[in-house]
């Protein structure tokens, strides 16, 4: 179905584009469930635009804002940039966004071009600061690694602009820290100060703190987890299976003998996680990771595995150009001044996947990719005790992910694939999901055993366009319905 778009939707968003007129922004929203309607449009810039904000629908906004770059005070250039914001609040109901998600993409087209987007829930999550710390980091611009002041400035014909002016200092515990508290995130008691202070302590080079760790305790709840003087390995070994966890850790990389300091920032989101509360947090992560900046790099992972001190400054070492990826000429290993041997925490060794009949498992997924078999679908359960785990074949059938549900049981951990079909423009699209499957009821000390095969069991089951993850039925059918939108 077509968007109806009027022409004071156009209109409004042909001002905004033209440097002549005073608009600097437009909002529009939906008039009834397939047409749009412009809810504001004037020169106020961000501030306009986040008053016209509605408590309980999707609106669609468009902001232009003039980006100021100084170099040694003198203004080296003066650009337009527009910026797309996709508003879309906690309060919406499932089935309403289900139902105008379908026009999203009709509306990033009628909205182009922009030179970036914001995909907001919250209006903490937009401001001017936040705007040009995104400009500034597209257009290369930016100082990630020392504290910046910003002000806004109004420029000829009411256009909204940047004044980029800069203070150099050593993030040290010297500088004031200032926790945001976004909407809907809470703290346990004095977590947010601890928090705070830790993080001072890790940015002191004086300090022998090098790390620190805020954990959920919930989806919605923050606490304060530890900090120590270990690597990143040591860090890690203090997240939990169950929850997300947020870190920020330094190293010190060697160039030409240069020792110099860098900040890595760290989300840890386990596989075991619900996707409802994945969802939830992800809502987070505008107030969140301001309290972690400035740091050199991040990091996004799933299993502690995969991230370690070597691997972090090899990254680094990318992004700023010092690592040569040409030739294999001998160079100064880059290694950490505080590296150590991990003490304590989880086992960090890697168990290989195994089969009860690999065969059998294979030829019935074989028949789930093939569209001219009625076969839709196929679930293995993960047998065994400790480290003595097998995949084995469970069932397969026609029925589609209704009747693979029917299968999971609250004291297994399961994969299985299922295939479905989407109608998209008249045309028929097949899409194959994975599910995986942790019951309610399964120890912790097996569901520890079998985190360390997900990334396996996956690689085995793929290719999939989605994968759903839960421990009951309604969350993998609701991790369905917003993968199908």
């Amino acid at each position: 179905m077509a968007l109806n778009v009027p022409e004071d939707v156009t209109e409004a968003l042909a001002s905004v584009r033209s440097d002549a007129a005073p608009e600097n922004f437009m909002l529009a929203g939906y008039e009834d469930d397939d047409t749009l309607k412009v809810i504001a449009c004037g020169s106020e810039g961000v501030a306009g635009l986040k008053a016209a904000l509605p408590s309980s629908d999707v609106a669609y906004g468009l902001l232009r804002c003039q980006f100021m770059v100084e170099k040694v005070g003198q203004v080296a250039a003066d650009t337009t940039k527009f910026i797309f914001v996709l508003w879309r609040p906690d309060a919406i109901p499932l089935k309403r966004k289900m139902k105008i998600g379908r026009y999203d993409g009709q509306v990033k087209k009628l909205f182009s071009s922009y030179h970036t987007d914001m995909d907001i829930n919250d209006e903490d999550e937009i401001s001017d600061e936040i705007i040009h710390d995104m400009l500034a980091k597209i257009t290369q611009t930016a100082d990630r690694v020392t504290t910046r002041k910003s002000i806004t400035m109004y420029l000829g014909g009411n256009k909204v602009g940047w004044n980029k002016t800069r203070e150099v200092v050593k993030p040290d515990s010297r500088n004031e820290f200032k926790v945001i508290k976004g909407a809907n995130i809470k703290w346990t008691e004095g977590a947010d100060q601890e928090l705070a202070a830790a993080l001072a302590e890790v940015r002191d080079d004086a300090s022998p703190i090098r790390w620190c760790l805020a954990t959920y305790v919930n989806k919605d709840t923050l606490t304060f987890n530890s900090k120590g003087e270990g690597d990143v390995s040591e860090m890690l070994s203090h997240t939990n299976e169950t929850q997300v966890s947020y870190g920020l850790f330094r190293v010190q990389e060697q160039i030409d003998k240069i020792s110099a300091t860098r900040f890595c920032f760290v989300v840890h989101t386990p596989d075991y996680v619900p996707p409802m509360a994945k969802a939830m947090i992800a809502t987070h992560k505008g107030a969140i990771t301001p309290l972690f900046r400035p740091f050199h790099e991040d990091f996004h992972i799933s299993e502690p595995e995969e991230l370690t001190e070597e691997i972090a400054l090899e990254k680094i070492a990318s992004k700023s150009g010092t690592m040569s990826h040409v030739t294999e000429r001998k160079q100064e290993k880059r290694k950490s001044f505080f590296a150590r041997s991990f003490l304590g925490g989880a086992n960090k060794g890697k168990l290989s996947l195994e089969f009860t009949n690999k065969e059998e498992l294979s030829e019935a997924i074989a028949d789930v990719r093939n569209d001219a078999t009625e076969t839709n679908w196929v679930i293995a359960e993960l047998i065994g005790q400790n480290h003595d785990l097998k995949l084995d074949f469970s069932n397969s059938g026609t029925g589609g992910m209704d009747e693979l549900l029917d299968e999971l049981d609250p004291s297994k951990i399961m994969y299985g694939i299922f295939r479905a079909e989407q109608v998209i423009d008249r045309s028929t699209v097949v899409r194959f999901f994975l599910v995986r499957w942790q019951g309610a009821d399964v120890s912790m000390t097996k569901a520890g055993n079998a985190g360390i095969l997900v990334g396996a069991a996956s690689a085995f089951f793929s290719p999939y366009h989605f994968n759903l993850d839960g421990s009951s039925r309604d969350e993998i059918t609701a991790g369905y319905e917003a993968q199908m939108v």
